[in-house]
C-alpha cells in the first residue's frame, strides 16, 4: 500500500524505531481498518472475484479494480456493461460493473476477473491511512479521563482517537465507502 516514507511525510514526522522495525505489521492492521470502513476489499492482485446479484438492478459494486475486466453471470457471458468509478467513466481506477440490461431477476452470481486493487491509493485515502497507522502505533490509554500532577493538567477527549479519526474523514469515508449499499447509478 504506503511505503514508510510515504507514511513518514503524510504524518509530517520520522517515524519511531518500533514502527520501523513492526511496519509491514502496522501498515496491515491500519490498511484492515480503512477496508472495514469503506466495505471494500484493498488487496491488489489478479483473479476472479464473485458478486452477489441484486435482483433487478443493473450496477453491481466490486472492490477496486484497473484496465478490462472479463465478466460473467452464473458463468454465462454478461452481455454489455461499462465500468465506472463509481459515477465517474474516466477514472483510473473502477469500482463498479454497469450492465447495459437489468440483470435477470433469476441471476445469482456475477464473476469478475480484473487486476484487483488501485494503480495508486487515492490521497485523500492516503491521508486516512496514515492516520489509522499513526493510531494503530499510539494507543492513548482511554481510561484516564484527566491527569493531574501539580500544576500541570491533561483532559483526554470522551471520544477515542480512532472515532476522532473517522469524524475527521467522515468525508472521505462517505465519498469511497460501499457499506450501505446506496447506489449512485444505475437503476
Amino acid at each position: 500500500m504506503l511505503t514508510k516514507e510515504q507514511i513518514s511525510k503524510l504524518l509530517n514526522r520520522s517515524l519511531t524505531l518500533a514502527e520501523t522495525n513492526n511496519f509491514s505489521l502496522y501498515i496491515k492492521i491500519a490498511t484492515e481498518q480503512l477496508a472495514s470502513l469503506i466495505c471494500m476489499d484493498l488487496t491488489s492482485d489478479s483473479g476472479t472475484r464473485a458478486y452477489s446479484v441484486r435482483s433487478g438492478y443493473r450496477t453491481i459494486f466490486t472492490s477496486p479494480f484497473t484496465g478490462t475486466p472479463t465478466v460473467t453471470v452464473d458463468g454465462s457471458s454478461a452481455g454489455e456493461y461499462s465500468v465506472r468509478q463509481f459515477d465517474n467513466l474516466n477514472g483510473t481506477w473502477y469500482n463498479s460493473i454497469v450492465f447495459k440490461k437489468h440483470l435477470d431477476r433469476t441471476a445469482e452470481q456475477v464473476e469478475v476477473t480484473a487486476d484487483w486493487g488501485f494503480d495508486c491509493l487515492p490521497v485523500d485515502l492516503q491521508s486516512l491511512l496514515a492516520e489509522l497507522f499513526d493510531d494503530v502505533t499510539n494507543h492513548i490509554d482511554m481510561r484516564v479521563k484527566s491527569k493531574q500532577i501539580e500544576d500541570f493538567s491533561v483532559t483526554y477527549n470522551d471520544m477515542s482517537n480512532f472515532d476522532a479519526i473517522k469524524t475527521k474523514h467522515s468525508t472521505v469515508i462517505s465519498k469511497y465507502s460501499v457499506c450501505n449499499g446506496l447506489v449512485r447509478h444505475g437503476a
